[in-house]
């Protein structure tokens, strides 16, 4: 295992079968010694897949986030703020998804 952010981590404690209130979008987590993970948000809630090293490299995600296992855990236990973190794509998911949790 390569620190916090692991599939098992994703699967407890962020994904939910509660509908999405938005329009569906995702969101990539690359966190740097651990992988790449997409979030899909939707009608059927949030739920996780492993990206490959080629899917994150051709991905188009709604927005993604860029930095450590440790750093993608705190953020999403809202521990550290968003902007210490290298965002890209639409700022504003991280803080609906964070509302909406």
């Amino acid at each position: 295992m390569a620190g916090p952010l692991t599939q098992e981590f994703l699967a407890t404690v962020c994904t939910v079968t509660v509908p999405w209130p938005d329009e569906p979008a995702t969101m990539d987590y690359h966190a740097a010694e651990a992988g790449s993970w997409r979030q899909t948000v939707d009608a059927a809630g949030s739920r996780f897949t492993r990206l490959t090293a080629a899917e994150a490299a051709e991905s188009k995600p709604t927005a993604a986030i860029y930095g450590t296992a440790s750093e993608m855990a705190l953020l999403m236990y809202v521990r550290i703020p968003a902007d210490s973190l290298r965002m890209e794509g639409d700022a504003d998911l991280l803080q609906r998804l964070q509302n909406w949790g």
